[in-house]
């Protein structure tokens, strides 16, 4: 398979270009140089971060031409194998059915999911079950977890949104959210809602809480989500970000991509991106 046509294949959307990024490209691009480029593809969750990332790694390698796009993890990782592109992101470690000698999984930062609810409510800490039976709408009345006689109402993201994703495909283990979800376009739109509503409970990324907030963040499992218990993994909603790459050659433009993600240049970009940094 052509590395192109595999890139097609991942069913992602080209993004336009920053005007200072003038070696970073999405597909489809057209005068190609000579020059063999750096493919670099996979979970939609991390794209924003590898796109700052590969605009500051240009600079510093202006000789590699880097070509970036949104997918999912696993589409990546079947390119990756068939040596379609030369990074894998992955929003999650390798299974042991994916794992290879010849492949080498890094992270590079760490995100989670948030759980908050209304400042009214009297619910502080929640365990995961009962987390799961909220969203789910399998537990419809906040008595059933100790608050008030009252109806439970879901809030979260649209479907394909990040956070969503990883909120039915780990927390309810490939589940689906409530019917009666109230579905919001943005995080801060989450926010707002959960802090009009009582009966609210909402699902927002670590990365996107905001300041002056009027929302209660609750404990899971008695865990609060911090940066110490997500770059931990205590917190149970942790998220992994991984570049996965094949054959580790320390020389390759691959191998020097994920060696300039886990500098201090490098995590200091993730920070400025709200994630965990891991190094």
């Amino acid at each position: 398979m052509k590395r192109r046509d595999a890139l097609i294949l991942l069913g992602v959307v080209a993004t336009a270009t920053p005007a200072h990024a003038a070696k970073v490209t999405t597909w489809p691009f057209s005068r190609r140089t000579s020059r063999r480029p750096l493919l670099l593809a996979g979970s939609s969750a991390m794209f924003e971060l590898n796109r700052a990332l590969t605009v500051e790694f240009s600079k510093r390698y202006p000789h590699i031409d880097v070509v970036i796009e949104a997918g999912s993890s696993l589409s990546a990782l079947i390119a990756l194998k068939r040596g379609a592109i030369d990074v894998a992101a992955m929003d999650r470690d390798l299974t042991e059915g994916e794992d290879e000698k010849s492949l080498c999984n890094y992270l590079i930062a760490r995100n989670a999911v948030d759980i908050v609810v209304n400042r009214e409510s009297t619910i502080s800490s929640l365990t995961s079950d009962q987390v799961r039976g909220l969203l789910t709408g399998e537990i419809v009345n906040w008595a059933r977890v100790g608050g008030p006689n009252a109806a439970v109402q879901v809030v979260a993201g649209a479907h394909g949104t990040p956070a969503r994703h990883f909120i039915e495909e780990e927390i309810l283990a490939g589940g689906d959210l409530a019917v009666t979800t109230h579905v919001c376009d943005t995080p801060k739109q989450i926010i707002e809602t959960v802090a009009n509503d009582p009966r609210a409970i909402g699902c927002i990324l670590f990365k996107d809480r905001q300041d002056g907030e009027s929302v209660r963040h609750v404990l899971v499992n008695g865990v609060d989500a911090s940066p110490a218990t997500i770059l931990s993994n205590r917190y149970p909603y942790t998220q992994s970000l991984y570049l996965a790459v094949m054959n580790d050659d320390p020389k390759s433009p691959a191998r020097l991509f994920v060696d300039f993600t886990r500098s201090a240049a490098g995590q200091s970009i993730v920070d400025t991106h709200r994630f965990v940094t891991t190094y």
